[in-house]
């Protein structure tokens, strides 16, 4: 009941999506699917995957259009950066997954007591983090919290 509460509350009452970035929510899934066929240490990979900086000569380097780089504003290329990044952790979780199913690895669906605590670690992690946001990432909508509302 407690869970049901936190994924009420992060809710945007506007856009209907939960407050936190997508990216962030990527990241959390894309742990999950590695915990739930046993691949701990490919998990741990995943946190190394980042958005790579762009370099500052790549426009120069253009010539005549570097003012189409002008035109873009910063917010799409951070949606842009975003996208890719989402798409790298999602072609290396189902890459991971795929190796581990071609190899002979016998206990990979089976139960352990690490692959558990690892799975209540990134729920905890989960539910601990969508209560922080104010404001919605997908949106901008901000709610403000009311003392008597019941959520």
């Amino acid at each position: 009941m407690d869970q049901l509460l936190r994924l009420l509350r992060a809710k945007c009452i506007y856009c209907h999506n939960l407050k936190m970035s997508r990216v962030v929510v990527n990241k959390f899934i894309c742990k999950l699917r590695l915990i739930q066929h046993g691949l701990l240490l490919e998990m741990e990979e995943l946190e190394n995957i980042h958005i790579k900086p762009k370099s500052e000569n790549k426009a120069g380097s253009r010539g005549g259009q570097a003012g189409e780089f002008m035109n873009t504003t910063e917010s799409e290329n951070v949606e842009e950066d975003a996208d890719l990044l989402m798409q790298r952790r999602t072609a290396f979780v189902k890459k991971a997954i795929k190796i581990a199913a071609s190899s002979d690895r016998q206990w990979r669906y089976q139960k352990s007591e690490v692959v558990s605590q690892e799975r209540r670690l990134v729920i905890k992690e989960f539910l601990s983090s969508i209560g922080r946001e104010r404001r919605c990432a997908n949106c901008g909508g901000l709610v403000k919290r009311d003392s008597n509302l019941l959520f």
